[in-house]
């Protein structure tokens, strides 16, 4: 904003008294060309996120960042970026044609565009939205609303479209409780050592599902309780300095 704007309306949360405990902080800085200065920071809680107003621009040595809220009722496993490309500006921007450039983890809200320079002399107009994916049963949300930077196109690489994104994650098994076999999803941000077992409540190792080196992707196993008595299990995964444990149960 010019330093002449004082106020701001953030229509990506709504402030509700009987929502979740989501918590959204805010600080302001002031840039004079040179350097940069930071308020302190202020936070509101309760808040739910507005998925329809969820996907905000802003920008970062000349490059839009993009940057959206959780998907608050979707089961998410991923978010995909779509971006469409104009000449000039669009009146109609769900008219236009739009392609996948990037998917990230469920835990990351933001990207990058470094393909668009920001100009105020444009040579294309780029629109974006964002849709939370659930890869277990290949379903979309619906989209966010539709934010648009004004640039020159100077791809950074060709075939970067579609780029997979990973971060470090393990998700619960589906079904749970399951009966007798379920599925245990889990992703790695690079090449690395993967461990991945289920223990017994008195920490004994029933099964190990994973132990080698796997690259940077997502994953899936499935383990097979046909062998164990019902209960209350733990699975464990390991991959370099991360380590996530999560409860299954098995009901027969």
């Amino acid at each position: 904003f010019s330093n002449t704007v004082f106020s701001f309306i953030d229509n990506s949360v709504i402030f509700d008294i009987e929502a979740e405990p989501n918590i959204v902080e805010y600080k302001v800085s002031s840039f004079n060309g040179l350097t940069e200065s930071f308020t302190n920071i202020t936070s509101f809680l309760p808040v739910v996120f507005n998925w329809d107003s969820g996907l905000l621009l802003t920008q970062n040595n000349n490059h839009p960042i993009l940057v959206w809220v959780p998907h608050p009722t979707f089961t998410t496993t991923h978010y995909k970026v779509y971006r469409a490309l104009s000449n000039q500006p669009s009146q109609h921007p769900l008219t236009l044609t739009y392609s996948n450039i990037a998917t990230v983890s469920s835990s990351t809200f933001s990207i990058t565009d470094m393909d668009i320079t920001l100009d105020p002399s444009p040579d294309k107009y780029a629109f974006y939205y964002v849709k939370a994916y659930n890869s277990g049963n290949s379903t979309y949300s619906d989209m966010t609303n539709i934010v648009n930077a004004a640039g020159d196109y100077l791809p950074q690489k060709k075939g970067t479209e579609g780029i997979e994104i990973y971060n470090y994650q393990l998700l619960s098994n589906y079904p749970n409780p399951f009966n007798p076999t379920t599925e245990i999803s889990y992703s790695i941000a690079k090449d690395d050592f993967v461990s991945l077992s289920v223990y017994d409540i008195l920490g004994r190792e029933v099964e190990k599902l994973v132990s080698e080196v796997k690259p940077a992707g997502n994953y899936k196993v499935t383990f097979n309780g046909s062998n164990i008595s019902s209960g209350v299990y733990f699975y464990q995964l390991k991959a370099g300095e991360f380590s996530s444990i999560k409860k299954l149960v098995l009901a027969k």
